[in-house]
Parts: C-alpha cells; sequence; structure tokens
C-alpha cells in the first residue's frame, strides 16, 4: 500500500494511492508522473475548495445545515488519490466520502494539472 502526505484545502491527509491497474498490469511511467504532478499542484488543490463548495451548494443545498458552507470538511472528505491509466493525458482524482451521497462518493478530477471535473467517483473509475 502506497500513501502519500498531502494538504488538501487546508489539511493535512495522508491518503492511500490508488493507480488504475488490472492485477496483470503494472504502473504505467505516464501515472507516476502524473502522481508527483498532482503532489505538487498545490495551488490547484486549494483552489478546488471553492468548486466543491459550490458543487455541495447546487446539489444538496436542500439538506445543508448552513447557507454558506464555512468548513467543507462537515461535507466531505478526502479518503484517496485515484491515478488514472491513460497512455497520454494525466488524470488524477481525489476520491472522496460525501455526506449526502455515501453510495457513489465524490470525486474531485484533475486533466492536465487543472481542475476538471467535479462528480461522483462513477465518473472516473
Amino acid at each position: 500500500m502506497h500513501k502519500e502526505n498531502i494538504i488538501i484545502w487546508g489539511r493535512r491527509f495522508e491518503l492511500e494511492v490508488i493507480f488504475a491497474c488490472y492485477p496483470d498490469e503494472t504502473v504505467l511511467p505516464i501515472q507516476e508522473e502524473t502522481l508527483a504532478m498532482f503532489l505538487n499542484m498545490e495551488k490547484e488543490i486549494a483552489d478546488s475548495e471553492t468548486m466543491v463548495k459550490e458543487y455541495c451548494i447546487r446539489n444538496y443545498s436542500d439538506r445543508l445545515e448552513e447557507d454558506t458552507i464555512s468548513n467543507i470538511f462537515r461535507y466531505v472528505i478526502p479518503e484517496y488519490i485515484f491515478i488514472k491509466r491513460n497512455p497520454e493525458k494525466h488524470i488524477a482524482a481525489l476520491l472522496c466520502r460525501d455526506r449526502f451521497n455515501s453510495e457513489h462518493g465524490m470525486a474531485v478530477i484533475f486533466k492536465e494539472k487543472k481542475l476538471f471535473q467535479i462528480g461522483t467517483q462513477d465518473s472516473i473509475l
């Protein structure tokens, strides 16, 4: 099991890294590059907090306990770093526990060092 220390939205986490590979496959060099890039994307990861809050407000406003989210960790907790197997593009995601969608969770997806999409974990897995 491979874990990395990383600061996400102002809080330090030790997260397991999951490389998308079948049992008979090895991790691609681009997947290793993607992880290294992701771990150095402090600003992009920090900036994604605003978009995650907006996603929660847009999708769960009827269940939020507040009008504006002051502490994202009341609703979303990062659990894993997922590195997609793509031989041409750098794609990484934070897979999160989502208080309002425990079955599908949340994925904060970064593509080529930019926030690409926020959705359920099904959108990346």
